[in-house]
């Protein structure tokens, strides 16, 4: 019993805690789609920030690190951009600067993801310039 508890806590230090898990394989599982493809770019505050998605799938993905925190009152924003403007694709707040966060909303080819500061509880439309932008 000992050594399982032992392995149990080594493997909880490699991973997100709980919450973080299901987020994790969602973007896995994007990831690995027969069709997925992925662009990884530093984001303007310092970050890494790797965006992937699956047009089989309809769905893209952020994974994210090294991100700063940007305190109570903001949080991170993901958008879809297209001719028609920018549409709102989720929240989200960094933990010790990684993120696993899968957009909301369906996902088309050649839409740009972005990514913004905006106040906490995230807005309509971006306040703030983009710190990532990325054409699928």
């Amino acid at each position: 019993a000992a050594v399982l508890v032992i392995a149990g806590a080594v493997v909880g230090v490699n991973w997100p805690g709980p919450a973080g898990w299901g987020a994790q394989r969602s973007v896995q599982a994007i990831a690995e789609a027969p069709d997925a493809e992925s662009v990884t770019v530093a984001s303007a505050d310092g970050g890494e920030v790797t965006i992937v998605w699956s047009e089989e799938l309809g769905r893209s993905a952020v994974r994210a690190s090294d991100l700063p925190e940007v305190g109570s009152a903001s949080t991170y924003e993901l958008w879809y951009i297209d001719e028609g403007g920018a549409r709102p694709a989720g929240t989200f707040d960094p933990d010790a600067g990684e993120a696993f966060v899968v957009l909301e909303g369906d996902f088309t080819p050649g839409v740009v993801v972005g990514m913004t500061v905006e106040p906490a509880g995230g807005s309509e439309a971006p306040t703030t310039d983009p710190i990532v932008v990325v054409e699928t």
